[in-house]
């Protein structure tokens, strides 16, 4: 069989154009500009690029991007009030909170202090409860992308096994619910599982949710199957 390669970079840029036409409408039928919020605390490397590429893809979109900087020796209590303020900004439609945060930051009690409303990277507890439920609600940035992406090249999972490696609450616990919610019959894999080959190998669809390169190569799949690394989407 001709293999297909998910081209999700291409895609995303047919979604930045819709969303730029999009935010055209909303600036000139209700007069505000769509702005993005993102909180950092600290100086992460990694966070600092990754910030860099959410203004950038802001602009893209037509929307506008407000960051808070925040210091590396800030509390819970800090981070948690910058959060509420930003709930309450009316002007502000979503709020992505850059993590890692640093170990003594609580960053649980720090995602759930946002709306669900304005939630637009799905990591309050109670944005995960509802997408878990198939319920309305913001989901994980990235298994969202997946979903989307699989949905653009018309591969339909129902039905099919579908075979996660990774259970963070971010990615293979988010994207686990995704699929099952697509009626898809769901293996998640992760450090502690045995024989983790002879259940990739059942695999109709492969999700790698894990940050090391090329942990998977042809021996871990069967002919066929739909293979869809994280690189993928981003």
């Amino acid at each position: 069989m001709e293999p297909i390669i998910l081209d999700g970079k291409k895609y995303s840029m047919e979604i930045y154009e819709d969303l730029r036409i999009r935010s055209a409408n909303i600036i000139k039928n209700k007069g505000f500009i769509p702005i993005l919020a993102t909180i950092i605390v600290g100086d992460d490397f990694a966070s600092q690029k990754y910030i860099k590429m959410k203004d950038k893809y802001c602009e893209l979109a037509g929307i506008k991007s407000k960051v808070v900087t925040l210091p590396n020796e800030s509390t819970t209590e800090t981070v948690v009030k910058i959060i509420k303020e930003l709930n309450n900004d009316s002007e502000v439609t979503g709020i992505l909170l850059q993590h890692p945060l640093p170990k003594h930051v609580n960053e649980q009690e720090c995602f759930n202090t946002i709306s669900i409303l304005k939630d637009v990277d799905g990591v309050n507890n109670l944005s995960f409860a509802r997408n878990a439920m198939n319920l309305e609600s913001f989901g994980c940035a990235t298994p969202q992308g997946i979903m989307e992406l699989l949905d653009k090249y018309q591969i339909n999972v129902e039905g099919k096994v579908v075979v996660i490696i990774g259970r963070s609450a971010i990615l293979g616990k988010p994207l686990s619910m995704m699929m099952l919610n697509k009626n898809a019959t769901v293996i998640i894999c992760h450090s502690k599982t045995k024989n983790i080959k002879e259940l990739t190998r059942q695999a109709d669809i492969l999700c790698v949710c894990i940050g090391k390169s090329k942990y998977v190569d042809e021996t871990w799949v069967k002919e066929g199957v739909i293979p869809n690394r994280i690189e993928f989407v981003r």
